[in-house]
């Protein structure tokens, strides 16, 4: 007989796999703000999420050529989380010509 893995199996497999130590991938704030202020003049939007879960996490935190409330300084938790071990946190930055990229914004906690 054929046994199926849990999920729970799964996702551990996962993080063995990707992240051996199961240290947390978490937002680089600064790697946002400076790619922000370096592009602001061609970038509609951003948002950040985490590209694996971004239903949940995606959240817009620069538009109309400003911060959104609460994404301005610090560093704060996008989605109700500040990092995974799982997922990765990207950006997700929409381009005044309609362009858009995903660019991973994350470091290691330390």
């Amino acid at each position: 007989m054929i046994r199926s893995a849990s999920v729970s199996e799964i996702l551990a497999g996962c993080k063995r796999r990707e992240n051996p130590a199961n240290k947390e991938k978490k937002y680089d704030w600064k790697k946002i703000r400076q790619f922000i202020k370096d592009n602001k003049e061609n970038i509609a939007e951003v948002s950040v999420g985490m590209e694996e879960d971004w239903f949940w996490t995606g959240n817009t935190v620069w538009e109309n050529g400003k911060w959104v409330r609460g994404f301005e300084r610090g560093n704060p938790d996008v989605g109700g989380i500040d990092g995974s071990i799982w997922a990765t946190p990207i950006m997700l930055v929409i381009f005044k010509d309609g362009t858009d990229e995903e660019i991973e914004a994350w470091k290691w906690d330390e």
